[in-house]
């Protein structure tokens, strides 16, 4: 898979915020960055899910579902 760039403009105090955290963890900034957006967008899908399986459960209160059927359902799309 290819590889590409991404650049982020921060001001001097959001790049010392960063940088002491990239320090604190150990890890560069841009392996902080990438895992800090995938986290981000990791929890959006899973409250995006959650949402739409709770709209769901509403109209049909009384039916359960185990919760490998509605990641299927909703986070395959």
């Amino acid at each position: 898979m290819a590889s590409s760039t991404i650049s982020i403009r921060l001001n001097d105090e959001e790049r010392k915020f960063v940088m002491g955290f990239a320090k604190a963890e150990k890890k560069s900034i841009g392996v902080l960055m990438k895992e800090a957006i995938i986290e981000k967008i990791e929890d959006w899908n899973d409250i995006r899910a959650g949402e739409a399986a709770y709209r769901e459960y509403l109209k049909q209160p009384q039916q359960t579902r185990p919760i490998s059927e509605l990641y299927e359902k909703y986070l395959n799309d």
